[in-house]
């Protein structure tokens, strides 16, 4: 109960319509579409479009683990947020990944690709703590590991 006397899930009723109201995904099946496109991508980007059909279904499974067993009851994490969220993550990825390999053969460097994979993975993981913290309950820890886990997979 908070100070009004209303339980805390109309609070979390009214957040939930509040924030569906404010963003509008698209269907879950195209986002599952458009995460194994950006997937296949990220594979050409790495030269290796194995590691890009693979990802997906990596990618798809540790969602469905994540909604499990980490987010359970969160009401405002469902399946088709945490996906659009892998979705952004991935292109994150894969915008800075081609952006490395260009500079890469542009000037002649491999050690720019690296950096920018790590400039990736700071911004992916940043982004994804940021709504896991926002829109979740649980401990710090918890929404950490659960940040880190997509972007180090």
């Amino acid at each position: 109960m908070l100070k009004t006397g209303k339980p805390a899930e109309d609070y979390v009723d009214k957040a939930t319509k509040h924030y569906s109201s404010l963003f509008k995904l698209p269907s879950h099946e195209r986002i599952l579409l458009g995460l194994l496109v950006v997937s296949i991508i990220a594979g050409f980007t790495a030269t290796r479009t194995l590691i890009g059909l693979t990802y997906f279904p990596i990618i798809v499974l540790l969602n469905a683990a994540l909604k499990a067993n980490v987010f359970k009851k969160e009401p405002l994490i469902n399946l088709k947020r945490l996906s659009a969220l892998s979705l952004f993550s991935l292109a994150i990825w894969t915008v800075f990944a081609a952006l490395g390999a260009g500079l890469q053969l542009l000037l002649n460097s491999n050690s720019i690709w690296i950096k920018l994979l790590f400039i990736a993975l700071s911004a992916s993981t940043a982004m994804r703590f940021l709504i896991f913290y926002v829109l979740s309950f649980k401990s710090k820890p918890t929404i950490l590991s659960a940040s880190i886990a997509e972007p180090l997979a």
